[in-house]
């Protein structure tokens, strides 16, 4: 069987109470705009672990690149 999937929530912005609203849905965490390629490579080591993907069976590289910036070999390296 596969992972929970990881949810992000991207705001413009996001109150405190609209913050705890999203966690507790059941969404890892809330990211607000704008979103720099630092953060979001930031939120892909957190929550994407090399673990992750091999127990899933799901290798993508174009679509791992895509969630890092367009970085090949950083998704390669995740």
């Amino acid at each position: 069987s596969l992972p929970q999937p990881v949810i992000i929530a991207l705001t413009g912005h996001a109150s405190n109470d609209k913050r705890q609203q999203c966690l507790s849905v059941g969404m890892q965490a809330v990211v607000e705009k704008p979103i720099t390629s630092d953060i979001s490579q930031a939120i892909v080591r957190q929550f994407l672990t090399k673990n992750t993907v091999f127990e899933a069976g799901i290798i993508d590289l174009v679509e791992g690149a895509e969630l890092v910036g367009g970085d090949a070999n950083m998704a390669l390296e995740l």
